[in-house]
């Protein structure tokens, strides 16, 4: 969050109150599209666009955590061997 709001202090020196105002709006335009492939790969553009496109995290390998629940690991082994 610090770095995209030095990313868009440093549009806003160099290019005018237009530039980040247009990511922004950009950024909230791709958030708010529903996920049509229902995975990672279709939030590339919010990474381009927030600059992450240029490093590795846990989630690019894993996926996104934060949206799976385990409420009981006993419960979700049984259901996957059928027992």
């Amino acid at each position: 969050n610090t770095q995209l709001n030095i990313k868009l202090h440093m549009q806003r020196q160099v290019y005018g109150l237009h530039a980040p105002m247009r990511t922004m709006m950009e950024v909230k335009s791709v958030q708010q599209t529903p996920s049509v492939l229902g995975s990672r790969a279709a939030q590339i553009q919010r990474d381009i666009l927030l600059g992450k496109d240029e490093s590795i995290d846990a989630c690019d390998l894993f996926g996104d955590t934060s949206e799976v629940e385990i409420s009981n690991v006993h419960t979700m082994l049984a259901a996957r061997l059928n027992v």
